[in-house]
């Protein structure tokens, strides 16, 4: 009856918020209910009507109003359990202690009328088992102990009525472990339901190769990130493995899978929670920082670069001692003004630009540009410069 401690939070997390989407209801069905039996009060127990009177109505009414009040502001297991303990106690103390003065004659079918409250305790309020037998032991207590003190009954009659609590509260008790039984497998149920649908979402959106993440979640998060409020400036690292097409040559492509897997790896703890990285598209791979300028990108870039050159995987192709190494295109963007494909378009010029260098660099865009001025201003005539 309880789970690890992780998941226990949870599931009194969910038994609460599903109690407080009732409590309102029955407490105002189960308090109209509990001061209709007034008319049973003016039958059975006429001579302290008047009490009984008194305490449903000036007393009970208002405890379960303050306790809905006090439960709204604590909406937490351990205090609805506690509400329900406190209506379930209450509802039977309150009348059953006031009927102790009555010389009626009916006492014995007004006490079977009261046994009532161990109903609405256990199968409408349904608290968790270990309170539920708590509050079934302190409503038969108080059943008996009121009902020998009134003096009423003869030994044989008081017998048959402790018969009658102590079994109701025993089956009431062992109803009330089958019914959480049921509410903590059900919550395990929708608990692995849940866990199952949130793994197949993110196997759709993961590169099943590098365990990276792919085109359909670049959708998604980029859309995120172009929606938000107010505009933000976005980085984009695009990076491509130096001379991939010859290490799958000759190196073949199982250890080219390899390759790209440890490098992807290296990629994803480096970045960790700072940004997204992403399978562009056979050895490419694209890094999406939020609120990052090109300067802040063009470092992550250097150690990203610096960081793949690091794991000394050889590239024969290369020449002896020779490893794989990448280039990278830096750019930025503002999401106000520019598009997803902006700023791809960008990184891939720079990227072109780092490969065209020399490769085993990383060039950002506004260096391509500032670069591109100066060549343009370099080819005008002497009198235009």
């Amino acid at each position: 009856m309880r789970f690890s401690p992780k998941i226990e939070r949870a599931y009194l997390v969910d038994y609460a918020a599903s109690r407080m989407k009732l409590v309102l209801g029955w407490a105002v069905v189960g308090t109209i209910v509990y001061n209709l039996m007034l008319f049973g009060d003016a039958a059975l127990a006429g001579d302290v009507f008047k009490q009984l009177l008194f305490v449903r109505v000036c007393v009970f009414t208002p405890l379960v109003v303050v306790g809905l009040f006090f439960l709204h502001r604590h909406p937490t297991a351990l205090c609805y359990d506690l509400l329900a303990i406190g209506v379930g106690v209450f509802s039977t103390l309150l009348p059953m202690t006031t009927v102790i003065f009555s010389h009626s004659h009916d006492l014995y079918a007004y006490q079977n009328a009261n046994t009532a409250a161990f109903l609405f305790f256990i199968i409408v309020l349904r608290p968790r088992f270990f309170i539920g037998v708590i509050g079934l032991v302190l409503l038969s207590a108080i059943h008996l102990i009121t009902m020998k003190l009134t003096g009423a009954f003869t030994s044989g009659v008081y017998l048959s009525i402790a018969s009658l609590v102590l079994s109701t509260a025993v089956f009431l008790g062992a109803g009330a472990y089958y019914l959480e039984h049921t509410d903590r497998m059900n919550f395990l149920h929708r608990l692995k339901s849940s866990l199952l649908h949130q793994q197949l979402i993110l196997k759709s959106e993961q590169d099943g190769l590098t365990g990276l993440l792919n085109r359909h979640s670049l959708s998604r998060i980029s859309a995120d990130l172009w929606s938000s409020d107010p505009p933000s400036t976005v980085c984009a690292i695009l990076l491509d493995i130096d001379h991939f097409k010859t290490f799958n040559d000759l190196h073949g492509h199982i250890h080219g899978d390899e390759c790209l897997r440890k490098v992807s790896q290296s990629i994803s703890e480096m970045i960790g929670h700072d940004g997204h990285v992403f399978r562009f598209g056979g050895e490419e791979i694209l890094v999406l920082i939020d609120n990052a300028d090109e300067a802040a990108g063009l470092e992550i870039a250097e150690v990203i670069r610096a960081a793949i050159e690091a794991l000394r995987i050889p590239h024969s192709g290369l020449g002896q001692d020779e490893v794989v190494t990448a280039s990278l295109g830096v750019a930025t963007v503002t999401t106000q003004s520019n598009t997803l494909e902006d700023l791809l378009k960008k990184a891939d010029t720079a990227l072109y630009h780092a490969k065209r260098s020399g490769r085993n660099r990383a060039f950002k865009a506004h260096d391509l540009a500032s670069s591109t001025k100066q060549e343009a201003a370099s080819r005008l005539p002497a009198s235009f410069a």
